[in-house]
């Protein structure tokens, strides 16, 4: 008689950071290009999960974070990211793909101590940047 294991089913975790404006609309642009192109559900959160598996790909060996390595998630630490203007912002997100997000940062905090998740998500913009290169659609004045 053959045991069945149980499979392991991860919560989903809220993923939160700050988004500047000139990022918020690049990303609203991709949005707009994947719905004009057919996508009709596409979503931030779906340009977000994009920016990551694109991420991922890039970066596929990725070590587990060292537990002595901490993530700054308070106001107070670190050097101030001059964000103009811009907005704070979460989305719901598997808990193995922040998982991986959170190893990722801490991976980064090694050559940079400064590194936060506004820098990542400067990392995602840049990365679909280069994927979208021209075939991102301005979104048209109302």
């Amino acid at each position: 008689m053959e045991e069945e294991q149980d499979e392991i089913i991860y919560p989903a975790v809220k993923f939160t950071f700050s988004i500047s404006d000139d990022n918020k609309k690049y990303i609203d642009q991709v949005v707009y290009t994947n719905v004009v192109k057919g996508q009709l559900k596409y979503r931030f959160s779906d340009a977000i999960f994009e920016g990551i598996e694109l991420l991922k790909f890039k970066n596929p060996n990725i070590p587990e974070r060292d537990n002595k390595i901490s993530i700054r998630t308070n106001k107070g630490a670190g050097k101030k990211i001059s964000i103009k203007s811009g907005l704070k912002t979460s989305i719901l997100a598997p808990y193995l793909v922040c998982e991986w997000v959170e190893n990722y940062i801490c991976f980064r905090i090694k050559e940079d101590k400064l590194y936060s998740r506004t820098y990542f998500i400067n990392d995602i913009v840049k990365t679909l940047k280069k994927d979208y290169k021209n075939k991102i659609l301005v979104i048209p004045e109302s």
